[in-house]
């Protein structure tokens, strides 16, 4: 199973849906219509992207719901004694860039990540005050994490 925080119009879900063994793809993202795009019709991308990831059946999961509104659900899941916490083998991240949401998403979903399992995300890099991705990880992290060395790198760890 695995996590993608921040969805927005479904380009990595899909990719991930097509190059990779995930059983199931929870898709994580408000579809608010703001964030780094502003001003974009929330309604009418979340329609989009349950049409392009519709042929992945159930493979894939819709969250309308924010990170941390996602994380809480998965708590109290975890607080049921009825069922057992959810571990991820995959969690990637690309929701809100700036510092604060960089650092709370890093922060919170790594607990959600089983052992050997992947925490990742994406643009690895700090653009003035507008995106401090790079400084929240390294917080995060401080010990560091693996980056690929494209454009707007990524950024994983493995979970011990």
């Amino acid at each position: 199973m695995a996590v993608e925080i921040g969805t927005y119009a479904g380009e990595y879900a899909e990719a991930i849906l097509q190059r990779t063994g995930v059983d199931v793809l929870y898709c994580v993202d408000p579809w608010a219509g703001t964030g780094m795009r502003q001003n974009w019709d929330g309604d009418e991308m979340y329609a989009r992207v349950r049409t392009r990831l519709a042929p992945y059946g159930n493979r894939v999961i819709l969250w309308r719901m924010t990170s941390m509104e996602a994380a809480e659900v998965l708590a109290r899941r975890e607080l049921d004694s009825s069922s057992d916490c959810t571990l991820f083998d995959f969690i990637y991240i690309d929701g809100l860039h700036d510092y604060v949401h960089a650092r709370e998403d890093a922060a919170t979903w790594r607990h959600f990540v089983r052992e050997g399992g992947i925490l990742a995300g994406h643009d690895y890099k700090d653009l003035g005050r507008r995106k401090q991705v790079k400084r929240a990880v390294a917080e995060v992290f401080p010990t560091g994490v693996n980056v690929t060395g494209e454009a707007c790198p990524s950024w994983w760890r493995a979970m011990e």
